[in-house]
């Protein structure tokens, strides 16, 4: 939202200055001393701009957060609004626009007197702007006030035109958050607006999400039943929330409006509304179509897999692990058919696991490995190379996890194969791989390698100075760790970069 209203700035501020220059100054004045203390990246002083549209241009629940940094103790003070703008903004040579956004500016501020004087003064023109200020005024920390707002709020519903309060009905629903919010009052004097027109509530589903939900649970309580072309609409809503409020109805429908939602939830973009469907169909028939559950058990939804093969297995006595074995076999199976067979493999898919293991898309490169190592592989050198070499982090973090495991060894000649397999990107593997390692392993393997590179000197110093970092400080050296520093020195003092050369003799020595 804060960046619709930086937008707005910015096109304004291209602009030459089209309006007579008090009433620029006016502008200036009110708008944007306020706004830009708001936040810092609204711009500069000096520019000049139609308040009124900017204010309408603003998401409706935003307005609040302007209410709020209006008060904002972190203001300066001098960023007041001036007591006598109300009179100033009156005079006949202030155009309507800019004098109705001093209005609407005024009603935030800290004088409670100033506060009701502006929003009284704002009713007559019954426009979007006098229905927001008395939304944001119906939670008033002053009762007179709160209930001023509150019957202008219920009168103004009633004048006002349908686009203006629907663009406002963000602002009314995070106002109904409120905890001084007169539910009692507005609540029925909204639901009767709202209800009073078949098109209004046609609208309302077309809203936002909030809106949304509310109009579909009221057709369902008060208007049963609903039309299909209402069900599918629900149905192919992108926040799962809706289509979820019809399955939770499904019994309340006739017949064929509940087999039209079981059929589009099944095609449903969401995998939580696809899931609703086929459990409702589940429950629905005695047996779910051969059809339905062989799509459903290739699914990209793990769940919906995972309940397919289970009512694959209740109603038919078929074993859904033999249906993705097929797929396999054929060359026809998806992506998710092999993350299934991955987890429910056996020791007769070792072939099928290994030809996943070049599969282009890495999740199931990772599933494959994964299953291959539980089912008791032993990685080659080869392949271990050709796992750490791989381009995905998803399976070099697989093989990571099981280097620290130890159920694939990482020791000095597969750390000296790496370098000699894969000059070109052994500093990022070996550094992952070694960086997984428990300390004391990884110390091992860092004291005994030999660079022969400059890329080999380079790594190894920093990977050791790293260590340095976190293990040698003002404290004594173990004595132990004293002796393979010593020996370290010796051994490889003339490819040490001089800096940690001399931390590490320091450490030996102390």
């Amino acid at each position: 939202m804060r960046m619709t209203f930086i937008r707005w700035l910015h096109l304004w501020r291209q602009r030459p200055a089209a309006l007579p220059m008090e009433q620029e100054n006016l502008l200036e004045d009110v708008l944007l001393r306020v706004l830009a203390s708001i936040d810092s990246r609204l711009g500069a002083s000096g520019h000049r701009f139609p308040a009124r549209t900017v204010l309408l241009a603003l998401y409706s629940s935003f307005l609040v957060d302007i209410d709020q940094g209006m008060r904002s103790p972190r203001r300066p003070r001098g960023d007041d609004l001036p007591e006598d703008l109300l009179d100033r903004a009156s005079r006949p040579d202030i155009d309507d626009a800019t004098r109705e956004a001093c209005q609407f500016l005024l009603t935030m501020h800290w004088s409670g007197r100033l506060r009701e004087r502006a929003l009284r003064a704002m009713e007559p023109g019954g426009s979007r702007l006098a229905l927001a200020a008395s939304l944001l005024r119906c939670a008033d920390w002053v009762d007179p006030i709160r209930h001023v707002a509150t019957d202008m709020t219920a009168r103004l519903l009633d004048r006002s035109t349908d686009d203006d309060v629907f663009a406002l009905m963000p602002l009314i629903y995070r106002m109904r958050g409120h905890v001084r919010f007169p539910h009692d009052r507005l609540d029925p004097k909204l639901e009767a607006w709202l209800t009073s027109s078949d098109a209004r509530l046609e609208r309302a589903l077309t809203s936002f999400v909030l809106l949304k939900r509310w109009a579909l649970r009221f057709l369902f309580e008060q208007r049963a039943p609903v039309e299909a072309r209402v069900l599918e609409q629900a149905i192919a809503d992108p926040d799962p929330t809706i289509p979820i409020i019809v399955f939770e109805r499904l019994a309340e429908l006739p017949v064929a409006s509940r087999a039209i939602v079981m059929a589009s939830g099944l095609r449903a973009k969401h995998p939580l509304v696809r899931q609703y469907a086929l459990r409702a169909i589940a429950r629905d028939v005695s047996r779910v179509p051969l059809q339905v559950l062989h799509r459903a058990l290739i699914d990209r939804s793990a769940g919906m897999r995972s309940f397919a093969a289970h009512t694959l297995r209740t109603q038919y006595h078929d074993d859904p692990v033999a249906f993705w074995r097929g797929l396999v076999d054929a060359g026809t199976a998806p992506w998710s058919a092999y993350l299934s067979l991955a987890e429910h493999s056996t020791a007769d898919d070792e072939s099928r696991l290994r030809r996943a293991l070049v599969h282009p898309f890495a999740r199931v490169r990772a599933a494959a490995l994964l299953a291959l190592m539980r089912l008791g592989m032993r990685a080659t050198d080869a392949e271990f190379v050709r796992f750490a070499s791989d381009p995905s982090p998803r399976v070099r973090r697989v093989l990571a996890g099981f280097c620290r495991s130890g159920d694939i060894p990482l020791v000095n000649h597969r750390l000296r194969l790496l370098w000699t397999a894969l000059p070109n990107s052994a500093t990022g593997s070996a550094g992952e791989l070694l960086d997984a390692l428990p300390a004391g392993e990884r110390l091992d393997l860092l004291f005994a390698f030999e660079p022969t590179t400059d890329a080999e000197r380079r790594w190894w110093n920093g990977m050791l100075a790293v260590w340095s970092d976190s293990a040698l400080g003002w404290w004594e050296t173990e004595p132990a760790l004293r002796a393979r520093l010593a020996e370290l020195l010796a051994r490889r003092s003339s490819v040490l970069d001089l800096p940690l050369r001399i931390r590490l003799e320091k450490g030996a020595a102390r």
